[in-house]
């Protein structure tokens, strides 16, 4: 019985040692990167979605709400929405610096259009129930915008300030 063993675990060390994998790296995590790139497209979907809802939310407002308080509350929802958005960006492993490339300016320009044209659809709803009001929509949409890219300016410099510092 035992030289059966023994006769076993040698066959088995000619293979393991006969098997060289091409790369030095554990079988568990060969499909991280495909697993990364579901995971990128997924959250790019689901902000997508989240951003055409956000801008849904907005119509009420954009019909009630004067100028100054009608951009505050467009620039605290960008920031918001922008700090969900990098979080997501920076919590997703390993993301390929073309997929983080796509996303900073997909997005961003994704929303100055939806934002424009839910302006601009708000302004006919305030024109259909006769109300004065009416909104610039490519203002309102410059405005999300900045504040949407205000957290991935503020995390660059601070990335530059601790650069500088810590060198």
């Amino acid at each position: 019985m035992q030289k059966k063993q023994t006769a076993k675990k040698r066959h088995n060390q000619k293979i393991s040692k006969s098997y060289k994998p091409h790369f030095n790296v554990p079988l568990r995590q060969i499909n991280m990167p495909q697993r990364n790139n579901v995971t990128f497209w997924m959250a790019l979907v689901v902000l997508l979605v989240s951003n055409f809802t956000i801008s849904i939310v907005l119509i009420p407002f954009l019909i009630i709400l004067e100028k100054m308080p009608l951009y505050t509350l467009i620039f605290l929802i960008g920031i918001m929405f922008g700090s969900l958005f990098k979080l997501t960006l920076d919590s997703i492993n390993n993301l390929e610096k073309k997929h983080q490339n796509i996303a900073t300016f997909f997005i961003p320009a994704l929303a100055i259009v939806n934002i424009a044209v839910i302006t601009t659809l708000s302004n006919k709803m305030a024109e259909l129930l006769e109300l004065s009001i009416a909104h610039n929509p490519p203002i309102i949409g410059l405005t999300y915008a900045l504040a949407f890219i205000t957290p991935f300016i503020y995390k660059s410099i601070l990335d530059k300030l601790n650069f500088l510092i810590y060198k």
